[in-house]
């Protein structure tokens, strides 16, 4: 029974000159809007790795306790991302790329290698 509906609003879509078009049967909602001509694979926004450029310990929170970046936040270009300790010396690791922080791979005030995987911003 659903499936006739959407496939005669295709249908119907197929036929008009709309831009978009939105469906609602029952509890599902149904967003009809045309494919980019551009490559896909264009509007696939990079994963982009935050690696550690220095052996120390990192600072994921600021001094007053708040964190520097979360989950889920938009970042720009310039942003510090954390901070890591080396021989005393606090060294700023900023964001080269703005993004979404996709992924915090390690906690606050823990050892970190050379080139350890920290973060994974899109």
């Amino acid at each position: 029974m659903l499936y006739k509906k959407i496939k005669k609003a295709l249908k119907t879509y197929k036929t008009t000159d709309a831009k978009k078009m939105s469906i609602e049967f029952d509890d599902v909602i149904i967003h009809i809007h045309p494919k980019s001509e551009t490559n896909d694979s264009a509007n696939i926004s990079k994963l982009v790795t935050i690696r550690s450029p220095i052996v120390g310990i990192i600072h994921t929170n600021k001094p007053d306790g708040t964190p520097y970046i979360q989950k889920g936040q938009h970042v720009e270009v310039n942003d510090v991302l954390c901070v890591i300790e080396a021989m005393k010396i606090q060294h700023e690791i900023i964001n080269q790329q703005s993004g979404v922080v996709v992924t915090i791979l390690v906690n606050d005030k823990e050892l970190v290698e050379f080139d350890q995987p920290l973060f994974e911003i899109r």
